[in-house]
């Protein structure tokens, strides 16, 4: 289910989304964590690209892959619930890339 998660956080913006070439396929998770944690500040094309990740919904998936990793309830930061969310392998792409959206 992870490995699924994952790639939907990956699958990136599709061509008609912006007006340059983007893949459609599914990209892997490290390419689009850099892509996005290198993704200029206040700049026009930085704008685009950010705006087409969210258009291609990157955003909700990050969001759905946290639900399925944190624990369901709030928990002591403490505990072995979230110890082992924490060392979700996919966990600390996901906060760059929405780290990387935010402008």
């Amino acid at each position: 289910v992870r490995k699924t998660q994952e790639a939907n956080i990956a699958r990136g913006p599709s061509a008609g989304d912006v007006s340059m070439s983007v893949p459609t396929p599914s990209l892997p998770l490290e390419l689009v964590t850099a892509m996005l944690g290198q993704v200029p500040r206040n700049t026009e094309i930085g704008d685009k690209l950010r705006q087409a990740y969210m258009k291609a919904g990157v955003v909700e998936d990050v969001l759905n892959y946290f639900e399925t990793v944190l624990p369901p309830a709030p928990c002591d930061k403490a505990s072995q619930a979230w110890t082992e969310a924490c060392r979700t392998p996919g966990l600390s792409p996901a906060l760059l890339i929405l780290s990387g959206l935010s402008a």
